[in-house]
């Protein structure tokens, strides 16, 4: 009767630890989800694309979007890399000849 418990037990103990395991990943997946989809001021995406405020505007003539709320310009992230993907432009310096 005893080990009947015990397998119980373990079955439970097991059975809660897959659980936990398994709404981690979902976690996880929702917090690179929350990352991807952030929201940067203008100041923060110039600083993520290592670039200033008029070459930022410069980028938007070329198609990165952006949305205005009230007096402050957001990007966001998720949207920035995909337009980076696009190839349009690089966050990599020209090198002169």
């Amino acid at each position: 009767m005893t080990f009947t418990i015990e397998g119980q037990l373990l079955g439970t103990l097991m059975n809660t630890l897959a659980e936990a395991t398994s709404e981690l990943a979902r976690t996880r997946q929702a917090l690179e989800q929350a990352r991807e989809s952030q929201l940067l001021n203008e100041d923060e995406a110039c600083a993520y694309l290592k670039r200033d405020a008029e070459t930022l505007r410069y980028y938007r003539t070329l198609g990165l979007d952006s949305f205005k709320k009230g007096q402050y310009r957001w990007y966001m992230k998720s949207e920035i890399d995909n337009w980076l993907a696009s190839g349009k432009v690089t966050r990599k310096k020209k090198t002169k000849p």
